[in-house]
């Protein structure tokens, strides 16, 4: 949506405002499709981290050979040192495959 208003209705993002309240200068964030910019940008980053991940792995995982495939360790099971989320497995007697689906999860609970 907001890629739309910026390439087709020239959108462009709302100045800071500032407002001097009790001797002091508070800066007041613009707001994108009504969050604070700050909270937008972290989310559009966390889902891009979750695109660039799920997509990568997706590719490597159609070019392992015949019997091969990834599977996706719970966040639980994650080692804390080296979070690795996905391992190789047998696709048949293994654990369970993974396959790449649409989720809503922050990328540290994915």
């Amino acid at each position: 949506m907001r890629r739309n208003a910026v390439e087709h209705e020239g959108w462009i993002l709302p100045q800071v405002e500032y407002v001097q309240k009790d001797g002091r200068i508070d800066a007041i964030e613009p707001l994108i499709d009504g969050q604070p910019a700050s909270e937008f940008v972290a989310e559009i980053l966390d889902r891009l981290a979750c695109f660039v991940e799920e997509v990568t792995a997706h590719c490597l995982q159609k070019q392992l050979p015949a019997g091969i495939t990834i599977t996706e360790l719970r966040v639980a099971d994650r080692d804390t040192e080296m979070p690795e989320r996905f391992r190789v497995t047998l696709a048949n007697g293994g654990m369970p495959a993974w396959r790449i689906a649409f989720h809503q999860s922050s990328f540290e609970n994915t």
